[in-house]
C-alpha cells in the first residue's frame, strides 16, 4: 500500500504540469551527427533554454498549487476509507472476508488478472480431466483383466472374537478351448474304462469256458482286483476322502505313455478346480450364515440400546459389520464419507440443491390430520409401553409445598398418605423393572456372545477344512508338477535320440563313402606297385645287358664307358622328379607363398613338368656332347652309348616318380583307412550311446515316480536339512515290518527270561560260595582253638585252681 501511495503522489505532482511552449521546447528530431557538430557551438544556448524551462515550471507550480492540494486531500480521504474497510474486513468471518487484491482500485488490472486466472484454471481443469480420463482407462483395464475375468472373486472372512481368517479360492472363467479339451479327455477316458471293463468280462468268460476250476480262478482274480483297488495311499492325495470323483484318473502305476500323462494333467486340473469350487460353496454358505448372525445381533443390540438408554448407562455397544475383505465389490464403490475434499458445485447445482431442500422441508411440515392427532393425544405412538408408564411421576398435591404438616387438614392428611403410598408403590415397580431390565441386559449380552462364539466355532471348523483342502490341492499340484517334469525329460530324451539317429546316419553315409575311397585307392595302389616292379626289373635288365651291349669295346674303353654310364647330371635340377609329385620339389617356394597368400594363383603342374622335361633334355645334351666322348671311342659307339644311357636315366627317373606316387598313395590309403577306422569307432560309440539312451528311456518310462500318502511314524528316513533323500531308501510293506517287530519282541522276551535265569543261578552260586567260605573260616577258627588248647601249658597252680573249683559229685 505504501508503494501505491507513492505512485499516486507522483501522479498528482505530474498531472497538472503543462508542457512548455513550442518555441521553448527542445527539438529532438536532429540526427546524432548534427548534434555532434553543433555540440560546441550550442552549449551556451542549451544552458539558457534549461534555465527558462525551470522558470516556466516554477510558474506553473505556483499557478496550480491549489488544484494539487485539493487532489491530494481527496486521495488521502479515499486512502483512509480503504484502510478502514480493510481493517473491518479483517474482523469478518472467513466466509465473508475478502481478499486483499479485491481492494485494488485498478479495474482494468483486475480484469486482466481475472482473465489470466480463468485461463490457468481452464488449463488446469483440462489437465486434471485428461489425467482422470487416463486413470479411468487404466481402472477399466485392470478391472476387466483382474475383476471381470474372475468367475469367483477373492474374499476373506474373519471371526467375531477369535483371531481366525479364512480365505476362499479365486477362480477364473474357463475358456472355450479348455472346456472342449476337458470334455474330449473325459469322453476318451470313459471309453477306455468301458473298453477295459468289457475286456475283463471277455477274459473271465473265456476262463470259465476253458477250465473246470473256473470258479476258483474267478475268485482269485477277484482277490487280485480287490487288492489292486486304488486307496488314499496309492492315489497320492485326499481327493477321494473330500468327496471328489477320481474314477476317471489313471492309476499312478499305469502312466507309461505320453498321451496318458497329458490326459492325467488335464484331469488333475479339473479335480483341483472342483475342490476349490466345493470349498467356495461352503465358504458362501458360511458367509451367509455370518450375515444372518449379524442381523440377529443387530436385533439384540436394538433391545440392548433401549435398555441402556432407559438405565442411563454409558456402556459401548458392540456392533459387528462385514469388512471390506468380506465384501470386495464395495471397493469399486466410493462413499461420500471417503471423500475428504470439499465437493465443488457450480451455481446451477447449488440452486437445484437448495430448491430440493425447500421441497423436503415443505413435505415434512405438511403433516396430515391423523399424524397431528397422534402427536396431540398419544405422542405419536399407538401403543403405550411400560417404560412410558413408569416414567410418569405420581401427581404431587399442591398443599405439600404450600403448607406445613401441622396445618394439614384430615382430608389433606389422607391425600398425603395416599400420595406416599402411590409413590412407594411406583418406586418399588421402578426398582423391580430396573432389576428385570438388568437381567434382560445380561441375558441379551450373553445371547450376543453366544451367537458370536457359535459362529467362531463354525469358522474354526471351516478353517480346519480349508487347511485340509489346501493340503489336498498341494498334493494334486505336486502330481501335476511331477508329470510335467516327466514330460520335459521325455522330450529331452526323444530329442537326444533323434539327434543320435541323425548323427548315426550321417556317419554311416560318410563311412560308406570313405570305404569306397579306400577300396579304389587299394586297387590303384596295387596297379602302381605292378608298374613299379616292372620298371625296377627293366632297370636291372639294363644294368645286366650293359656289358653284353658293349662287348665289342676294348676293356680299357669299357671301364671308361662304365664310369660314364654311372655318371648323372649334377647341380640344380639334376635328375628332376617328373610326374604328379614332381612339382613339389621345384615349387616349394610357391607352396610357401600359397600358405601365406590364399588368394594367389596356383602354378600349373603341366607347365612345371614341361619345364623339368626341358631341363632334363638340356642336361642330357650336355652329357652327350662330343667333348665328353673319351678318346679311342668311335662316333657310332658313342651315339649308341648315349642312347642307352638316356634310356637308363629315364628309367631311373620313372622309377623315382613311381616310388613317390606309391608313397603318396600309401599315405592317402593310410589316412583314409584311419578315417574309416575312426568312423567305425564313432558309429560303434553312437550305437552304444543310443542303446544306453534307449535303456535309460525305457527305465524312465517303466520306473515311475509314485506319490504316496504316509502317516506320521511310517517314515524312518533322516529328513536332513531341507528335503529328505529317498534315493537309498526302501519301501517296505507294513506287514513285513510288523512281523519283524513281533519276532524281535519274542526274541527279546526270551532273552530277558534267559537273563533272569542266569541272574538267579548266579545268585545261588554266590550264596553257595558264601556258605562255603563261611564254613572254611569256621573250620580254621576251630583248628586254631584246638591248637591253642593243645599248646596251652598247665602248671601246678592251675591244676590246684581247677581242682579247687571242681564241684563235688552228687551222691545218690
Amino acid at each position: 500500500m505504501e508503494a501505491d501511495r507513492t505512485a499516486e503522489d507522483q501522479a498528482v505532482d505530474e498531472a497538472p504540469e503543462v508542457p512548455p511552449p513550442p518555441h521553448f521546447r527542445v527539438k529532438s528530431d536532429f540526427t546524432d551527427d548534427k548534434e555532434k557538430q553543433d555540440q560546441s557551438t550550442n552549449a551556451e544556448e542549451r544552458c539558457w533554454v534549461e534555465a527558462k524551462q525551470m522558470e516556466i515550471q516554477a510558474e506553473l507550480n505556483r499557478t496550480f498549487a491549489a488544484t494539487k492540494q485539493s487532489l491530494r486531500e481527496k486521495l488521502n480521504n479515499i486512502r483512509q476509507k480503504i484502510d478502514q474497510m480493510m481493517e473491518e474486513n479483517r474482523t469478518k468471518p472467513d466466509l465473508e472476508r475478502l481478499e486483499e487484491h479485491e481492494f485494488d482500485l485498478d479495474v482494468h488490472e483486475q480484469d486482466r488478472l481475472q482473465k489470466e486466472l480463468d485461463l490457468e484454471v481452464q488449463k488446469l481443469r483440462e489437465d486434471i480431466e485428461l489425467e482422470n480420463l487416463s486413470r479411468l482407462y487404466l481402472r477399466e483395464v485392470i478391472k476387466k483383466e483382474c475383476w471381470d475375468a474372475m468367475k469367483i472373486k477373492g474374499k476373506s472372512m474373519s471371526a467375531f472374537n477369535a483371531l481366525i481368517e479364512v480365505q476362499n479360492f479365486p477362480l477364473m472363467e474357463r475358456s472355450s478351448a479348455e472346456t472342449q479339451e476337458l470334455q474330449f479327455v473325459k469322453k476318451q477316458r470313459q471309453l477306455q474304462l468301458e473298453e477295459l471293463k468289457i475286456r475283463r468280462q471277455v477274459v473271465e468268460q473265456f476262463k470259465r469256458r476253458t477250465t473246470e476250476t473256473g470258479a476258483e480262478i474267478v475268485s482269485e482274480t477277484d482277490d487280485v482286483e480287490n487288492q489292486g483297488k486304488e486307496t488314499t495311499t496309492t492315489i497320492g492325495s485326499f481327493s477321494s476322502q473330500i468327496g471328489i470323483n477320481t474314477e476317471l484318473l489313471y492309476s499312478q502305476f499305469e502312466l507309461h505313455t505320453r498321451l496318458q500323462k497329458q490326459f492325467q494333467v488335464i484331469l488333475l486340473r479339473d479335480i483341483v478346480n472342483s475342490i476349490k469350487e466345493k470349498f467356495n460353496e461352503k465358504f458362501e454358505e458360511t458367509l451367509m450364515r455370518k450375515e444372518q448372525e449379524i442381523s440377529k445381533i443387530k436385533d439384540k443390540n436394538a433391545q440392548i440400546r433401549k435398555i441402556v438408554k432407559y438405565l442411563k448407562l454409558e456402556d459401548e455397544i458392540w456392533e459387528p459389520t462385514l469388512t471390506v475383505d468380506e465384501q470386495p465389490e464395495s471397493v469399486l464403490r466410493v462413499n461420500d464419507a471417503e471423500i475428504k475434499a470439499q465437493k465443488y458445485m457450480p451455481p446451477e447445482e447449488k440452486k437445484k440443491l437448495e430448491e430440493q431442500k425447500q421441497r423436503e422441508l415443505k413435505q415434512q411440515g405438511a403433516k396430515g390430520k391423523r399424524e397431528l392427532g397422534l402427536d396431540d393425544m398419544m405422542g405419536g405412538v399407538l401403543e403405550v409401553s411400560k417404560e412410558d408408564e413408569l416414567s410418569k411421576d405420581v401427581p404431587r398435591p399442591a398443599f405439600l409445598d404450600e403448607k406445613e404438616e401441622d396445618h394439614w387438614t384430615p382430608e389433606e392428611r389422607k391425600q398425603a398418605e395416599g400420595y406416599q403410598q402411590k409413590y412407594r408403590e411406583l418406586e418399588e415397580e421402578r426398582e423391580k423393572y430396573k432389576k428385570y431390565l438388568e437381567n434382560e441386559l445380561k441375558r441379551l449380552l450373553a445371547q450376543v456372545q453366544e451367537i458370536a462364539n457359535g459362529f467362531d466355532g463354525i469358522l474354526k471348523d471351516v478353517f480346519t477344512e480349508r487347511i485340509r483342502i489346501q493340503q489336498t490341492i498341494y498334493q494334486e499340484e505336486l502330481k501335476i508338477a511331477r508329470i510335467r517334469f516327466q514330460l520335459l525329460v521325455e522330450n529331452e530324451l526323444n530329442w537326444l535320440d533323434s539327434e543320435l539317429n541323425q548323427m548315426n546316419e550321417v556317419l554311416k553315409d560318410r563311412r560308406v563313402d570313405v570305404g569306397e575311397l579306400v577300396r579304389r585307392a587299394g586297387d590303384t595302389h596295387a596297379g602302381a606297385n605292378d608298374q613299379y616292379e616292372n620298371l625296377v626289373a627293366e632297370d636291372r635288365l639294363l644294368d645286366k645287358n650293359f656289358k653284353r651291349e658293349f662287348s665289342d669295346v676294348a676293356l680299357t674303353m669299357f671301364d671308361q664307358l662304365s664310369k660314364l654310364f654311372r655318371k648323372r647330371p649334377r647341380g640344380k635340377g639334376a635328375v628332376p622328379m617328373l610326374g604328379r609329385g614332381a612339382s613339389r620339389v621345384p615349387t616349394r617356394l610357391a607352396e610357401e607363398f600359397l600358405a601365406n597368400n590364399p588368394y594367389a594363383d596356383r602354378p600349373d603342374d603341366a607347365d612345371a613338368r614341361r619345364q623339368q622335361q626341358r631341363l632334363l633334355e638340356e642336361q642330357l645334351l650336355e652329357l652327350d656332347a662330343a667333348e665328353n666322348k673319351p678318346d679311342g671311342i668311335d662316333l657310332d659307339t658313342w651315339e649308341r652309348f648315349c642312347e642307352y644311357r638316356k634310356k637308363k636315366i629315364l628309367t631311373e627317373v620313372a622309377i623315382k616318380v613311381r616310388a613317390m606316387e606309391i608313397a603318396e598313395m600309401n599315405e592317402f590309403h593310410q589316412r583314409r583307412s584311419s578315417e574309416e577306422e575312426q568312423l567305425r569307432l564313432d558309429v560303434d560309440r553312437l550305437i552304444l550311446e543310443m542303446k544306453q539312451l534307449r535303456e535309460k528311456k525305457a527305465k524312465f518310462i517303466n520306473n515311475l515316480q509314485i506319490q504316496l500318502i504316509l502317516r506320521q511314524g511310517q517314515v524312518e528316513v533322516d529328513p536332513g536339512e531341507f528335503v529328505p533323500d529317498y534315493s537309498k531308501s526302501l519301501l517296505i510293506s507294513r506287514r513285513v515290518v510288523e512281523d519283524l517287530n513281533s519276532t524281535i519282541r519274542q526274541l527279546g522276551t526270551r532273552k530277558v527270561k534267559s537273563m533272569i535265569e542266569i541272574k538267579d543261578f548266579r545268585k545261588k552260586m554266590v550264596m553257595i560260595e558264601w556258605e562255603h567260605r563261611k564254613m572254611r573260616m569256621e573250620i580254621d577258627d576251630l583248628r586254631t582253638k584246638a591248637r591253642n588248647i593243645q599248646n596251652f601249658k598247665i602248671t601246678r597252680e592251675i591244676q590246684e585252681v581247677w581242682l579247687g573249683f571242681i564241684p563235688p559229685c552228687p551222691v545218690e
